[in-house]
């Protein structure tokens, strides 16, 4: 369902959040990968979401 970067956008509204594969959980500032379900939470606002994604699963094939 969440293949479509238009479903993940809705999931969440934060456009760069989407766009490296994460959905809104619902709780706080947690997110999860919609292929690998890479779970992160405690962003700051200079983290970028791709150097995340890849750092705490460089094995997503997203």
């Amino acid at each position: 369902m969440y293949v479509l970067l238009t479903y993940r956008l809705h999931s969440l509204g934060k456009y760069s959040l989407a766009e490296s594969g994460f959905i809104y959980s619902g709780k706080k500032d947690i997110v999860e990968c919609f292929c690998c379900s890479l779970i992160l939470h405690h962003w700051e606002k200079e983290d970028n979401p791709w150097i995340e994604h890849s750092r705490w699963n460089p094995k997503c094939v997203f």
